[in-house]
């Protein structure tokens, strides 16, 4: 499904070179507060546009930018 907006973790996760914990690499470790573009999302898997590049993480581990404004 394609998507648009930001999004941030809602703790940490990590933002994975493909859509599985399965033989990818962690690029990097979103962490709460942190704000990236998500381009769409399919089985569980969100996925982002972090520094130029597409990468992967939990779909259930982030949250909307508005979703994270309504908890401040």
């Amino acid at each position: 499904t394609s998507m648009s907006g930001r999004v941030t973790a809602k703790s940490e996760t990590n933002l994975r070179t493909g859509p599985t914990t399965v033989g990818t690499e962690v690029v990097y470790t979103l962490k709460k507060g942190e704000f990236v573009e998500i381009t769409g999302e399919h089985n569980g898997w969100a996925r982002i546009n972090y520094n130029g590049q597409t990468v992967y993480a939990i779909f259930s581990y982030l949250i909307t930018e508005e979703e994270y404004n309504a908890q401040e």
